[in-house]
């Protein structure tokens, strides 16, 4: 029997596709990797109404020379690919256009498309409908889209049954965006009044954004993060996958913090639920999903957040069995439609 062979478009974010490509290899599979990039101009990009209206007409050059400078980018790439793949994924779809996607079509047994933004900053939902398939970790795009359907984020199952020794009461790793640094410094005042500490909060610091944006809000915590006088708060490199996940495996509470109007499951949320973790999330929409126990899931407010006591001292609950769906080799028979997708939402 011939060995299947699937071509993956990534950008690399975050390493995510990493542990997809071993799980294809580990089935078989033979994996060619393209690398995406996003250029400048691209009419996917959203924001605002006004702001999706200034941005294109300042930069009307640029999304008018965005396709031919994608199909530029496809031509030195093109030449390089195989004859037939039995798989295409796309993780996102930067330099994707439908003319584009119509030639991997001639080579390609299925194509399918998988969205790892939520459409108020990605919109896909154009260039899903010419795939045969294609999803999307937000809910509310699933929704909202009829070419998008849900398909929350997949998660790696622990390599042992053995549970760690407890190192950290709670964690969060990343960047300083959206001022975070003012969430889990008032979180951080939240889990002091209960006594509680060796939490591990750190963040790397990040670019403030321009002075307009800036002068009715007040950025005082992240200046002070970015010039190195929250110590307790600063993270000095990123953080490898594999050590953060040692260290989520490490912890009892996974802290988890969405961008506004965010309604999709980040891979630590999905990840923290598999390892049988509690977890304080922003995400409003985090118990709409049929694979969380409510017990295990504090949403809080992002400005004010309130921790109870109940849900520091409750013992982690088993969640539902529908959570095994998004074991990666399951995710993956979805991608390939060697499984049905099933319902992420029903109860």
């Amino acid at each position: 029997m011939a060995q299947k062979k699937a071509l993956l478009l990534t950008t690399g974010f975050m390493s995510l596709e990493q542990p997809l490509v071993n799980e294809l290899e580990r089935l078989g599979w033979s994996v060619t990797i393209i690398k995406d990039c996003l250029l400048e101009g691209d009419p996917k990009l959203r924001s605002t109404p006004l702001r999706n209206f200034a941005k294109r007409l300042i930069r009307l050059p640029k999304h008018i020379t965005w396709q031919r400078r994608a199909e530029q980018y496809w031509e030195e790439i093109f030449p390089t690919l195989g004859k037939h793949y039995n798989l295409f994924i796309c993780l996102n779809a930067f330099t994707v256009s439908p003319t584009l996607l119509s030639k991997i079509k001639e080579r390609t047994d299925r194509c399918v498309l998988y969205v790892w933004d939520s459409s108020a900053i990605w919109d896909f939902s154009e260039i899903a409908r010419h795939f045969d398939a294609a999803y999307t970790f937000d809910l509310n795009d699933a929704g909202r889209h009829s070419s998008l359907s849900l398909l929350p984020n997949y998660y790696v199952a622990p390599e042992s049954s053995d549970t760690p020794e407890e190192k950290y009461p709670a964690i969060m790793l990343g960047y300083n965006r959206d001022r975070r640094i003012d969430f889990i410094h008032a979180l951080a005042g939240q889990f002091s009044r209960y006594g509680i500490k060796d939490f591990n909060f750190k963040l790397l610091p990040h670019p403030l954004p321009p002075l307009p944006q800036r002068i009715f809000k007040d950025y005082s915590l992240s200046k002070r993060l970015n010039n190195g006088q929250l110590e307790e708060f600063t993270l000095k490199k990123p953080v490898e996958p594999e050590q953060y996940m040692e260290m989520m495996e490490q912890s009892a509470i996974i802290v988890d913090d969405v961008m506004p109007r965010q309604s999709g499951l980040t891979p630590r949320f999905i990840w923290g639920l598999a390892r049988n973790k509690k977890i304080i999330t922003t995400n409003a929409y985090a118990l709409q999903y049929n694979f969380v126990a409510p017990e295990n899931v504090l949403i809080v407010n992002r400005k004010k957040p309130v921790i109870t006591e109940e849900f520091l001292s409750a013992p982690a609950a088993v969640n539902p069995q529908a959570l095994e769906s998004l074991e990666i080799r399951n995710w993956l028979r979805i991608l390939t439609g060697d499984q049905p997708l099933p319902s992420f939402t029903e109860k």
